[in-house]
């Protein structure tokens, strides 16, 4: 389990980096912006996972949704 600041951190973030650039962050940028390791981003992305706040490809850790986001193109 992650520290509760960081789930919201990370998720702000990536609601920011689509808002930004209408594309899903990455784990490596997640990881330098916010100064933490891949366990730390990939465990938080599950959680929010989780809780339904994104999406993630099955079976990695790259951000599919981040609701109402979208990494591709849907109807």
């Amino acid at each position: 389990m992650t520290d509760d600041l960081l789930a919201p951190r990370v998720r702000l973030r990536i609601f920011e980096r689509f808002a930004e650039t209408a594309q899903a962050p990455v784990v490596e940028e997640l990881m330098g912006e916010l100064a933490l390791s891949r366990d730390e981003v990939t465990e938080v992305l599950r959680e929010l996972e989780a809780a339904r706040h994104i999406a993630l490809v099955p079976g990695s850790a790259r951000i599919l949704m981040a609701f109402p986001f979208s990494a591709v193109t849907t109807p």
